[in-house]
């Protein structure tokens, strides 16, 4: 089973919130976000649904460990 990581929690906490009425502002302070970051959760929430709020946008890259040692 994966694992939740603070911020998959962070943006449903966002929606839930919303959901019981709470504004940007409030939700910014307690969870301290960024209010246009409360605010694109919402959008992807409603563009996509939560499960795009889950998944994970981050593609690493390959590095050759030899290369980058050459520049110290």
């Amino acid at each position: 089973m994966k694992q939740s990581s603070g911020k998959d929690i962070d943006r449903i906490r966002v929606i839930l919130a919303l959901g019981e009425g709470f504004s940007f502002e409030t939700i910014s302070q307690k969870i301290y976000l960024d209010d246009s970051t409360a605010r694109r959760y919402l959008a992807l929430y409603q563009e996509k649904g939560l499960s795009v709020l889950l998944d994970k946008h981050y593609k690493g890259r390959f590095v050759n460990l030899m290369q980058a040692n050459k520049k110290f």
